[in-house]
């Protein structure tokens, strides 16, 4: 059984945006491998503040040299609903922001010379009957989902059928092609839900369960017991169709000279689809999650498949390097590929291995928490907590967050240190995690970090004092920016991390109070961040000592800590990822080779 999407093959011609200088070739350092990604950084004693003329700058000193069309095909970003027999594009909820969708953005929004095509899967359609508006939760960057994709589905209604006739799918489709977005949208249903006048949507979630159950957790160090078989098969199947059809979609909207950049594991197979049909074309692949070392991979059924896929791209970034390296041993171990972590030879062609963290818009970070509404936020954060330091956590609800092991380091700290007992609190904001197929793990660390918090404020809190505030749900976007600038200390304790986006916006809001950022080593913004403290998790008492360091450092040494760490983060701004990424691909010639080298990327 295939797959077909729907419709229109064309694009219509859009206004060329203006051309920029050249872009000056960039090249990647050569890096020692760390044994954790904190460790690989060669750390830079930059001084810089950041402001909004800084941090709006493109550190490369122009554009990135790419003109005609940006292709980026991402799982899903629109949100979408079926309201009164029609379908609507929920524009409410593009305030959900991710260092994925940022760079998105970036790419839309930018005045440079190419332009930005969205190739993205509707996402689950539900029904509702409710024309009134929904009350908005403003998330942050890290809160959309684990991975950094928009998440917003209603379980309640992905069981049911939802019938779109031909003309409301074409409506969408020019109303999300017009939108600022440029979303060409991927329809995903079987051939047998395809019927005369439209199609039929059934069991809407099965496209995302093999990345969801299978990918994700196995990329975060977690393998899933086998179920017989079956089961992963069906998964695989609509994994394959899925990127199939995303395949086709871009195919459909290539026009020769453009760059194709696929985003992460959820379209695994869609670089070397592509590849077969667009034999010239110049790819990129960028991984947002970690990639687990070699005996994990190997136990994935359809390994072969998966790595295979990847090596399509003319380009994969990952979010640290230490995740290149453990790409290139897969590779070679499973598919008996030559190279190294900087690049890969297979079956002749060469895929060029690069770390380029994915970027966040500081600009607009920094505009938002320095308004008039946060400030007024402020003074409300300040006057609820008077007198006592805020130390601040953000995390999704599951083990990877490595909240629990947060939560005994706070305890452990406050029985070592009974004069901190009634000065500081712990605010901890939580967010919903993916929701996993047979998700009672996840379901048992909730209740596992609910029995710690209770456990803390039972033994240390007074009616006066709350030593930790756990919110269940993303708090509104004013009262989270308030916390990143009134905090005295961020604290990331995550064992397993793509991008921490909770630290860099925490960098940029500290502004004027130079407060701490503790980041766990198995981040992959560790490896980005060295002026951060960085901490390993399973070590408690450490943490402990960190937290009680950080709390008592004096101003000067937070400030030229912060002033350090500011640098850093100016180098993981969406200008900069831009500015690699496509310094990299413009490197590539049509043909597949490199500018660089002048030989043929098939290689003898």
């Amino acid at each position: 059984m295939s797959i077909r999407t729907a419709t229109a093959n064309t694009r219509p011609n859009l206004p060329q945006k203006r051309v920029s200088e050249q872009l000056a070739s960039w090249r990647s350092e050569a890096r020692n491998i760390p044994v954790t990604p904190a460790f690989g950084h060669e750390r830079k004693n930059l001084h810089a503040k950041l402001d909004s003329e800084t941090i709006s700058q493109d550190y490369f000193g122009t554009n990135p040299s790419a003109q005609g069309n940006v292709i980026s095909a991402t799982f899903t970003t629109p949100h979408i609903v079926y309201k009164k027999g029609k379908l609507e594009w929920d524009t409410d909820h593009r305030f959900w922001r991710s260092a994925h969708l940022d760079c998105l953005s970036h790419l839309t929004v930018s005045q440079g010379p190419w332009q930005h095509t969205v190739v993205a899967w509707t996402g689950e359609i539900n029904r509702s009957e409710d024309t009134s508006p929904q009350p908005s939760v403003a998330p942050s960057s890290t809160s959309i989902a684990p991975d950094g994709h928009a998440q917003d589905k209603d379980d309640s209604n992905l069981d049911k059928v939802v019938f779109i006739s031909t003309d409301e799918q074409k409506r969408l489709e020019d109303d999300l092609y017009q939108s600022r977005e440029r979303i060409v949208p991927v329809w995903l249903c079987a051939d047998a839900e395809r019927k005369a006048g439209g199609i039929e949507l059934k069991s809407q979630s099965r496209w995302r369960e093999y990345a969801e159950h299978d990918l994700y957790p196995l990329f975060h160090y977690k393998q899933r017991e086998p179920t017989g078989g079956g089961d992963e098969r069906l998964r695989w199947d609509d994994f394959h169709r899925a990127n199939t059809a995303f395949a086709d979609r871009i195919c459909a909207t290539y026009k020769p000279g453009d760059l194709v950049v696929v985003h992460d594991y959820y379209l695994m197979l869609v670089p070397q689809m592509v590849r077969r049909r667009l034999p010239g074309a110049r790819i990129a692949f960028i991984l947002q999650t970690p990639f687990p070392t070699s005996e994990f991979v190997r136990c994935l059924h359809r390994r072969q498949e998966l790595l295979n896929g990847v090596l399509g791209a003319d380009v994969v970034a990952f979010q640290g390097p230490l995740y290149a390296e453990h790409f290139a041993n897969s590779c070679a171990r499973i598919l008996q590929t030559q190279g190294g972590p900087e690049q890969i030879v297979h079956h002749g062609r060469r895929t060029r291995l690069a770390h380029i963290p994915t970027g966040v818009n500081l600009e607009h970070i920094s505009r938002s928490a320095f308004s008039p509404a946060v400030d007024k936020t402020c003074r409300e954060v300040e006057a609820s907590f008077a007198g006592k330091k805020i130390i601040l956590g953000h995390d999704p609800m599951n083990s990877l967050s490595g909240l629990d092991k947060k939560l005994q380091a706070y305890e452990r700290f406050l029985r070592d240190h009974p004069e901190w007992r009634d000065r500081v609190v712990l605010v901890q904001l939580t967010s919903p995690a993916m929701l996993e197929a047979g998700g009672t793990e996840e379901a048992g660390f909730a209740s596992r970090v609910n029995v710690l918090v209770g456990a803390i404020n039972a033994r240390y809190g007074s009616l006066g004092h709350t030593p930790v505030h756990l919110s269940p749900l993303p708090p509104r976007r004013d009262v989270y920016l308030a916390l990143l600038r009134q905090s005295d200390m961020a604290l990331v304790t995550s064992v397993r991390q793509g991008i921490s986006t909770t630290a860099l916006e925490y960098a940029v809001c500290q502004r004027d109070a130079r407060g701490t950022l503790v980041l766990s080593e198995f981040s992959g913004t560790a490896g980005a961040l060295g002026e951060a403290v960085v901490i390993n998790p399973w070590d408690v008492s450490a943490v402990a000592e960190e937290i009680c360091k950080a709390l008592t450092a004096t101003r000067e040494d937070r400030a030229a800590r912060h002033a350090a760490l500011i640098g850093q983060v100016q180098e993981m701004s969406v200008e900069r990822w831009a500015g690699k990424l496509f310094g990299i691909l413009q490197g590539i010639s049509p043909a597949g080779g490199l500018h660089e080298s002048g030989t043929s990327p098939i290689l003898e």
